[in-house]
């Protein structure tokens, strides 16, 4: 199974991203660790989106910081303080589309099992969503390790065109509702759009999934942001964040960026 999250951090560390991700790790950028961003550091961890959600929902933090106060716990050597909120989380769900596994890795899930492709995606969520990412990885990397060299070569470099590009979390989730997917093949589904050009067919995509919302702790945008845009508004930094949520509901990361690209840098 491919660490899409190395794949991310060297993407990264090369100077790619998603303009709201770039401006987050500049504002985190404090990094000593080998020159490391904490986007770096959490990126090249066995952390994942669930146990961000997790450590987030701990601390009162979106996503986005929850993934920072992991590097943080990486940084320090307090992973088992991580472990240990994240263990403590029980209440808080992960489902098939957050776990950032593929369609491949539910097929050999399923096989594993003995169970169809969608119960083992059910499956996934429960085990999950008790134990978190890194726990569950760790748990059945045997059982999700079948793929080829090759396979995950492919895999590896659309996950690097999706970051590369302008696209979000919040647009990877809407492709992945068209197309009924998990978040992590929506990702890959827009990066072989922008591979072949067909961005406009990628946005109509995400222009079509008017009923699927992002909230603020899906947006990939920092508290900084946060102010930034409250201060435009003339509203509260909530509000702002509330706002931020129903506008990326409506148009998506990507357009979201692009409208508001002048007051976010």
């Amino acid at each position: 199974m491919t660490n899409y999250n190395a794949v991310f951090a060297a993407t990264f560390a090369a100077g790619a991203g998603v303009m709201g991700m770039a401006q987050t790790a500049d504002a985190q950028h404090a990094g000593h660790n080998n020159g490391m961003s904490d986007f770096d550091v959490y990126a090249s961890s066995e952390y994942g989106f669930c146990d961000a959600k997790k450590i987030a929902s701990v601390w009162g933090q979106s996503i986005w910081e929850g993934k920072m106060t992991l590097a943080n716990k990486v940084r320090a050597g307090l992973t088992d303080l991580a472990d240990a909120d994240i263990a403590s989380a029980e209440g808080v769900r992960c489902d098939w589309s957050e776990a950032e596994l593929t369609y491949a890795d539910a097929t050999q899930l399923a096989s594993y099992w003995g169970n169809s492709i969608e119960e083992a995606k059910s499956k996934v969520a429960d085990l999950m969503s008790g134990m978190g990412h890194k726990r569950f990885v760790e748990t059945f990397a045997d059982a999700m390790a079948d793929q080829t060299e090759g396979d995950e070569y492919d895999v590896g470099g659309n996950f690097e065109t999706y970051v590369a590009s302008s696209y979000g979390y919040c647009d990877a989730k809407k492709i992945a509702s068209v197309w009924g997917q998990s978040i992590l093949d929506g990702k890959l589904t827009i990066a072989s759009k922008v591979s072949a050009g067909l961005t406009d067919l990628a946005d109509a995509d995400i222009a079509s999934a008017t009923s699927v919302s992002c909230d603020w702790s899906e947006a990939e945008l920092s508290y900084d942001d946060a102010q930034r845009l409250a201060d435009f508004w003339g509203n509260s930094v909530e509000e702002a964040k509330s706002k931020v949520a129903t506008r990326m509901s409506e148009i998506g990361h990507k357009r979201f960026v692009e409208a508001f690209d002048y007051v976010l840098r």
